[in-house]
């Protein structure tokens, strides 16, 4: 029995409590996020979900009429906070950068999973949810896609490009799940501002007020420069508090 044999049969068995772990395991991680969050740990999440994706349709595929609503909400949130941690947790200059590559990558995959349907023909290409399935694989694929194009061109690539200054603030007393504790505005235009998570600083009196930070900026594996959100006091090297 082959890999994907294996994982058929692991979808045939199990795959309803396959997927309340994958929503609650999501959940977590995201509330987690700041802490959680590092390219090896979003590596393995990521893979988790992408195999949650490919039992999904397979399964889907098979039994149209088992695949409800409350097992889709479930792999739509888990491939959305896949997605959103990318998006929340690795700066780009243009974070909308890969969503092209991953819709091309969705059309692709639900181009290949329509030939499927007609060579096997399968009675779902004749029934009335062939859009909403076609159309879901797109979207999530596209969504799941640009999350990973995002996750490899940060992956073990860590060529320094240059110092980005940015005044920092407090914007919140409380830091939200998933959230951000510092707003910064770069000096570079091309930045912008970001909610930053930048731990490290230390600030004077009760109610602090602005002060200033210098975060790295790496050369992506895809060419696309990147700096990260969260820093603390351990990762001083790739941001430094200057006054």
């Amino acid at each position: 029995m082959n890999f994907f044999e294996k994982l058929e049969l692991f979808a045939d068995r199990n795959y309803v409590i396959f997927t309340i772990l994958s929503f609650f395991i999501a959940i977590i991680f995201y509330c987690l996020s700041s802490v959680l969050f590092n390219q090896y740990s979003i590596l393995v999440y990521g893979i988790l979900v992408g195999i949650q994706l490919f039992l999904f349709f397979r399964t889907w595929l098979k039994y149209e009429q088992a695949m409800h609503l409350e097992l889709i909400i479930p792999l739509i949130l888990c491939v959305l906070c896949f997605a959103l941690m990318m998006f929340d947790e690795v700066h780009l200059k243009n974070d909308w950068y890969f969503l092209p590559w991953g819709a091309f990558i969705g059309g692709v995959i639900s181009a290949f999973n329509i030939k499927l349907i007609m060579t096997q023909k399968n009675n779902m290409l004749k029934s009335s949810s062939k859009f909403f399935y076609i159309s879901i694989l797109f979207v999530l694929s596209t969504i799941y896609f640009n999350g990973l194009l995002s996750l490899g061109n940060i992956f073990n690539a860590k060529q320094f490009v240059k110092w980005e200054k940015a005044k920092v603030t407090v914007p919140f007393l409380l830091m939200t799940p998933g959230g951000s504790f510092n707003d910064a505005e770069f000096e570079n235009e091309e930045w912008g501002s970001r909610f930053m998570n930048l731990f490290f600083m230390e600030w004077e009196g009760n109610f602090p007020g602005e002060m200033t930070a210098e975060v790295k900026v790496f050369k992506g594996n895809f060419g696309k420069d990147y700096m990260l959100k969260t820093y603390d006091q351990y990762e001083k090297v790739d941001a430094r508090q200057l006054y």
